[in-house]
């Protein structure tokens, strides 16, 4: 099989100098394309911090994680501030994995140039799905043109277009 994921000695410390806590600690692992795959632990085992650096979130101390042949901690930083250039790579790297791998991508944004890239936009207003869009055949432009109008019947977050 081809490796969808594979983490390779992922480490992640919080703290300073003199109180270091080890969250994520010489993680690796690989995950097969097509493979269902849990990760189980009790509170506090380094689940949640170990899947914000799988997404992004937030950086390794060490390591690195593998998308195919990308290598996400390659980055110049998570996702949530990442210049335009690196934003577009990380983008064009989910459209590949998403074509190529067949991989399940769920991506939360506020950003309607980010979200053009994906196929089906599911809008929340007031804790609700308020509406659908499904890109279908059209183009990255048209579908992020009709992404803009349905922000403007949500009355938010129109600011954060770029």
């Amino acid at each position: 099989m081809d490796e969808s994921l594979r983490v390779c000695d992922v480490e992640k410390y919080y703290g300073t100098k003199n109180n270091i806590t080890k969250a994520v600690n010489q993680v690796s692992f690989t995950v097969e394309k097509g493979e269902f795959t849990g990760i189980m632990g009790p509170s506090g085992s380094g689940k949640t911090t170990l899947l914000n650096l799988l997404s992004t979130i937030d950086r390794v101390t060490a390591g690195h994680i593998y998308y195919g042949d990308t290598d996400i901690t390659e980055l110049d930083e998570p996702t949530g501030a990442l210049d335009s250039r690196s934003a577009q790579m990380l983008l064009n790297t989910f459209c590949r994995m998403n074509e190529e791998l067949g991989a399940t991508i769920l991506m939360v944004t506020h950003d309607a140039f980010s979200a053009s890239y994906c196929k089906r936009i599911l809008f929340l207003k007031d804790g609700g799905i308020f509406n659908e869009l499904i890109r279908g055949r059209k183009s990255r432009r048209e579908f992020l043109n009709e992404i803009l109008d349905v922000l403007a019947l949500t009355g938010g977050d129109s600011n954060y277009v770029k």
